[in-house]
């Protein structure tokens, strides 16, 4: 996220959970600062600056037909001092 935040033209910045409904939405301010919503089920992810949105519940669906996460499940705490 460091080296994309340098870029100028750069005004959203999604992470989508692969173990949980959960998609972190970075938008890029006025006076340049980022600000970080957290999106969960049930709610839209909304990139005002191209007007375009997508629902959680929509996403994730769909990986979870295909054996990805249930709505209900929870993100893994990391695995420390495993390579």
């Amino acid at each position: 996220f460091a080296l994309y935040a340098t870029l100028p033209s750069l005004r959203h910045y999604l992470l989508v959970a692969q173990d949980c409904w959960r998609v972190e939405h970075y938008r890029r301010e006025d006076d340049g600062s980022w600000r970080l919503t957290v999106h969960g089920p049930g709610e839209r992810v909304w990139l005002g600056t191209i007007e375009a949105g997508f629902d959680v519940d929509e996403l994730y669906g769909k990986a979870e037909a295909f054996g990805g996460p249930s709505r209900t499940d929870r993100p893994k705490p990391p695995t420390r001092g495993v390579v």
